[in-house]
């Protein structure tokens, strides 16, 4: 099969996946609503129990789409079956994460010596959803990227002001990859006191009767888990994606990837990209923080403490994280610049992700992290005053630059000829858009769109007022 045509395969397969694990969320959180009402001891217990296990399916299904994507398809014995078997083959191989594991995973992986159980027991019985062991799964990048979500989060809520502070504050981690100020006594005492809770809804089996207190824990930490597993998956398994070759960045640096004077890891790095990290980077990263990003990438390489194997990881991690952290800036209006200091911040950052683990029962979020809780309100009022101070700026510029804006679409309409409707036009419409008003890429192309529409509607008319002017003339010959 086609390579194009197999890399496509696999992205279907994995965004039914996070489809199928919106729908568990969507019911889990349903029956959750109706729990809170005012049923008999015996529904509410069946119905948090049931939401319970829709949290789960959704987690397991949320985690089995980039096994799929990342695993499944580069493994040969898969990808050269015929669709009917590999299809079967898939299916079996999900459904047992040991079989993963020994048979999927290549023996240099360090997931291959992972345990996927929680006791010193080899044999013991994979319990619940296995979702200890399908996370145990996860390549280094997904673990980290889930890592955050988890942490960042509280509840069902995405905390804005969280990101805010990883991004903007320093001194919250250290260059070894921890929280920068100590836990809380407190909150350590409390940890140890709750050591057995934690094991027991963090791993073991969804389908059981539970006290009302383990319920509800229980679906406490699935429902984390599975908002943030959503988070991630939608990020790179987005159903509107479809093969979109834009590459704004290359053409603003006026290089692309494989001719930048980088050393030769960082440049496969970004050349080993997935198509839709590749998208991402080119169409949300401007080339001063671009160029800021490949800084602290060789600073990365000139890491003593790292050997070739571990930097390349490390590396893939980073850079994929980097990328992540400025999507969700982006889409939750963090208007930041992406300088130097803040690549050096999510390299940090990075370190606290690789070391952390959510199956652990002292893996706390955030929020309840001594310098989350004591600076929470100073930082959710100084990104609220950005966002105020943004909007402000952004309604003047629109005020004071849409007669030019107009002005200009107005003359590239005059003068563009049918010939010049090729790439070139967009990439002379987003660079005049950008020179006008700094706007998101998509808005630009959606524009672009529509201003081709005109011409074509344009030339259209023109043919047919050729037509119609041959057609009177043929009639004068009669």
């Amino acid at each position: 099969m086609d390579s194009d045509d197999l890399e496509k395969e696999f992205r279907i397969k994995a965004e039914k996946e996070v489809l199928d694990g919106i729908e568990s969320r969507i019911t889990a959180i349903r029956l959750q609503a109706d729990a809170s009402n005012n049923y008999d001891n015996k529904t509410v217990s069946t119905k948090k129990n049931k939401a319970i296990s829709e949290s789960a399916f959704a987690c397991e299904h949320f985690f089995k789409a980039p096994i799929i994507y990342n695993d499944l398809k580069n493994n040969k014995g898969i990808s050269s079956l015929a669709p009917k078997e590999r299809n079967k083959q898939i299916e079996k191989f999900l459904s047992n994460p040991k079989k993963i594991q020994s048979s999927i995973i290549m023996s240099n992986d360090a997931r291959k010596t992972k345990k996927l159980v929680l006791g010193e027991n080899d044999n013991q019985k994979i319990t619940g959803h296995d979702l200890f062991a399908y996370y145990q799964l996860q390549n280094p990048i997904m673990s980290s990227l889930i890592n955050h979500e988890y942490l960042t989060k509280d509840g069902e809520n995405n905390n804005d002001w969280v990101l805010y502070a990883i991004l903007t504050k320093d001194n919250i981690f250290t260059e070894i990859g921890t929280i920068g100020k100590e836990m809380s006594k407190k909150l350590l005492n409390s940890l140890n006191e709750n050591k057995n809770a934690y094991q027991e809804y963090r791993y073991s089996s969804t389908l059981e009767d539970n006290s009302p207190e383990t319920a509800t824990k229980k679906y406490n930490f699935l429902s984390q888990l599975s908002s943030g597993l959503e988070n991630v998956m939608t990020t790179y398994y987005p159903s509107w994606y479809s093969d979109q070759n834009d590459f704004k960045l290359e053409y603003d640096l006026g290089i692309k990837f494989n001719e930048l004077h980088v050393a030769r890891s960082i440049k496969n790095t970004l050349l080993n990209l997935d198509c839709i990290s590749n998208y991402y980077i080119q169409n949300e990263f401007t080339p001063n923080e671009f160029r800021c990003f490949l800084n602290e990438m060789n600073v990365i390489n000139s890491d003593s403490n790292l050997n070739n194997e571990a930097k390349m990881i490390y590396r893939k991690v980073y850079s994929n994280l980097s990328i992540y952290l400025k999507h969700s800036a982006i889409i939750k209006n963090i208007s930041i610049l992406f300088d130097e200091k803040v690549f050096k911040r999510i390299h940090y950052y990075c370190k606290t992700l690789m070391n952390s683990n959510v199956f652990d029962e002292k893996c706390t979020q955030f929020t309840k992290q001594t310098f989350f809780i004591e600076n929470k309100a100073e930082l959710e009022k100084e990104l609220n005053s950005k966002r105020l101070q943004e909007k402000i700026v952004k309604n003047k510029n629109t005020e004071s630059t849409e007669e030019n804006k107009t002005l200009i679409y107005k003359q590239l309409l005059n003068n563009l000829s049918t010939d010049e409707l090729k790439e070139e036009s967009i990439k002379k419409l987003v660079s005049i858009k950008k020179l006008t008003q700094e706007q998101e890429i998509e808005q630009a192309k959606k524009e672009y769109r529509l201003i081709i529409k005109e011409i074509a509607q344009r030339r259209i008319k023109e043919i047919d007022d050729e037509n119609n002017t041959e057609k009177k003339e043929t009639k004068k010959i009669k």
